[in-house]
């Protein structure tokens, strides 16, 4: 029932998380205009497979890409005899598809996941702003780290080698699981050795996860990593707390160096750490 809950109300909270983290080696961002509804939601001017341009809202709280059966048929998405996914129990998921191109000002994205439904909320906001398309939502944002400047209307876009999970799938097997399964611990373990402690002690707000102990010998030892370090990004991937950073571990395989970006004593530096295979 929460998933429920989730998919029909992506547009009632909008939470942006926005930290800038300025280093001589990082890339330069690709810039993309949007424009500020009158709901305070942000609208994108995108384009599907080549077609386009389309205009989408850019949530960061959706944890799904959306397109409206109208825009997924003239992108070619779906066929043009194809009929609308409604909103019943069993398909207000939407209908599951891969947009084998989706472009934002000077950003390319392939392979991405999505869902063509005619959303009811997408529908009530296009009666009261105009045409919109769809929604821009987790499986693309999350390749990249995104900073949001209101005032100037621009979003800024820097790629990781994050790729993100199909949600849509997650979500489709969370629904049909059964109850006991669902509800069992979740474990999260790297699938290489770090040997690295880290927490986030209550009531700390900064950004980023505190190195409480580094083993000696141990590849972050040997990268140089130290007690008091504190952790921003794992391979382009925010750390803001301890689960984040386990769940950045979990994807990264033994031998392949990657970057950390870490406060030291206020100041921001890089670290290389390549993680070993376990026993």
């Amino acid at each position: 029932m929460r998933c429920v809950i989730l998919v029909a109300g992506l547009f009632l909270t909008l939470v942006v998380s926005v930290r800038a983290l300025r280093a001589d080696d990082a890339p330069q961002p690709a810039v993309v205009p949007f424009e500020l509804l009158p709901s305070r939601h942000m609208a994108v001017q995108v384009k599907i497979n080549g077609k386009g341009p389309y205009r989408l809202v850019f949530d960061t709280g959706a944890p799904l890409m959306l397109v409206t059966t109208r825009a997924a048929k003239d992108a070619g998405i779906v066929k043009r005899d194809a009929k609308a996914p409604g909103f019943g129990l069993f398909n207000m998921m939407g209908e599951p598809k891969s947009i084998e191109l989706f472009e934002m000002g000077e950003l390319q994205a392939k392979d991405v996941a999505a869902v063509v439904m005619d959303h009811p909320t997408v529908k009530v906001m296009e009666e009261l702003f105009g045409r919109l398309d769809g929604i821009v939502g987790f499986p693309f944002f999350a390749r990249y780290r995104m900073t949001i400047d209101y005032q100037a209307k621009t979003m800024s876009f820097v790629p990781t080698n994050y790729s993100p999970k199909d949600v849509f799938d997650a979500l489709m097997k969370l629904m049909t699981a059964d109850p006991k399964a669902r509800n069992s611990p979740k474990v999260l373990a790297p699938l290489a050795q770090w040997g690295i402690v880290v927490d986030k002690p209550n009531g700390d707000e900064a950004a980023g996860v505190v190195v409480q102990r580094v083993f000696m010998g141990g590849p972050s030892a040997v990268a140089g990593l130290q007690q008091g370090d504190r952790i921003l990004t794992v391979d382009g991937r925010w750390t803001d707390s301890v689960v984040d950073f386990y769940e950045a571990l979990a994807v990264l395989q033994p031998g392949k160096t990657v970057t950390l970006r870490i406060d030291r004593a206020g100041q921001a530096i890089s670290v290389k750490v390549t993680p070993r295979a376990g026993l």
